[in-house]
């Protein structure tokens, strides 16, 4: 026999269940563009202006957010590269821009 109570109790648990999963999962979603990927457009950058990728660094986020970061510095370039949403690279020049 159908049990509608049963139903509409195993139902509420299966949805708060399914947003709890969400909830948890949302942040690192935000975080699923690859490193390597992150890196490499940085990298195709810098190769097209006809420079080495020796002088490429990772530097840490220091808001801990899922952009990548990566310091270019020789004798003559001083540039921090941000690769934003996964695929942006944005930079700052310090030559440039000063310190």
């Amino acid at each position: 026999m159908f049990n509608l109570t049963k139903f509409i109790s195993y139902g509420l648990l299966i949805l708060i269940v399914i947003i709890s999963i969400v909830l948890v999962t949302e942040p690192s979603m935000a975080c699923s563009t690859d490193y390597e990927y992150q890196k490499s457009r940085v990298v195709e950058h810098i190769e097209s202006k006809g420079w080495s990728k020796e002088y490429l660094t990772p530097i840490e986020n220091p808001d801990g957010e899922c952009e990548a970061m990566f310091l270019y510095k020789n004798e003559k370039q001083h540039i921090q590269y941000t690769v934003a949403a996964g695929y942006k690279v944005t930079w700052w020049d310090f030559n440039e821009r000063g310190e």
